[in-house]
């Protein structure tokens, strides 16, 4: 993974920490409960840090408002056995860890990447509050897509901002959005000519309206009236038809 990341995210050899963090460590600081415990030891085989971007080692400045601090940013890996449990140990790992961090969770030969924008908690300065976490599909770094090369040769850290740790960060935030888009426009280099808040604002249009299809989908296959079951397929059509005009939309 490591060699992977320095290949194709072009991150200076100078970055590189490599050590185990320890589950402990997320049990005290994230105050987990029972659950949250036991699904962090039956999941995870390890965590890694793998890099840790500074003001010293990557000559770009921290930024600091009244409401966010993004002084480094962390790259770890999650080495997991558990598709299904990726989503809820991001969310921990996210509210542990107080700075900006790029979770890459691996299983074999897959990739999913986290990412999440923080802000200060005023109540409690040691710990950050998470306004929106993004979350890619699994990649296989195997057999990636055109789509998925593209989204790779897109976080060379050329390709991404070094005015200040926050625009790097939400760079890499945006580009993992423009992928997940991407699995609806089939293209993703046409997105990084677009307005990402338009694809921002349509894209949460998409998933709600995907999110009427799939349980439109649970409901027809337990429905034994054909009729109802035909008015949910037209249902399923139109919507269909709504997100090809969203994604029309995003293209223009």
């Amino acid at each position: 993974m490591l060699n992977l990341l320095m290949e194709k995210f072009n991150i200076p050899e100078k970055t590189v920490v490599n050590s185990t963090l320890y589950k402990n460590h997320f049990y005290e600081e994230g105050k987990l409960n029972k659950s949250e415990m036991k699904i962090f030891a039956d999941n995870i085989e390890k965590i890694t840090l793998l890099f840790s971007l500074t003001e010293d080692n990557m000559n770009i400045k921290p930024y600091r408002d009244d409401n966010m601090e993004y002084e480094e940013i962390a790259i770890i890996q999650v080495a997991i056995d558990n598709k299904l449990k990726s989503n809820k140990i991001g969310d921990i790992i996210q509210r542990t860890i107080p700075y900006p961090t790029l979770v890459l969770f691996t299983l074999d030969d897959e990739i999913q990447m986290n990412l999440s924008c923080k802000r200060i908690n005023k109540a409690d300065k040691s710990k950050n509050l998470i306004e929106k976490t993004i979350r890619t599909h699994w990649i296989n770094r195997n057999k990636l897509t055109q789509i998925e090369k593209d989204f790779f040769e897109s976080l060379s850290m050329e390709n991404l901002s070094f005015a200040n740790f926050y625009k790097l960060y939400m760079d890499i935030f945006h580009r993992a959005i423009m992928l997940n888009t991407a699995d609806f426009t089939k293209d993703y280099k046409v997105l990084l000519t677009k307005d990402i808040e338009k694809i921002k604002r349509i894209k949460n249009q998409i998933d709600i309206t995907q999110l009427t299809i799939d349980e439109s989908k649970k409901k027809i296959k337990k429905e034994d009236n054909f009729n109802r079951g035909l008015e949910l397929n037209m249902r399923i059509k139109v919507f269909e038809e709504k997100i090809q005009q969203l994604v029309d939309e995003i293209l223009v």
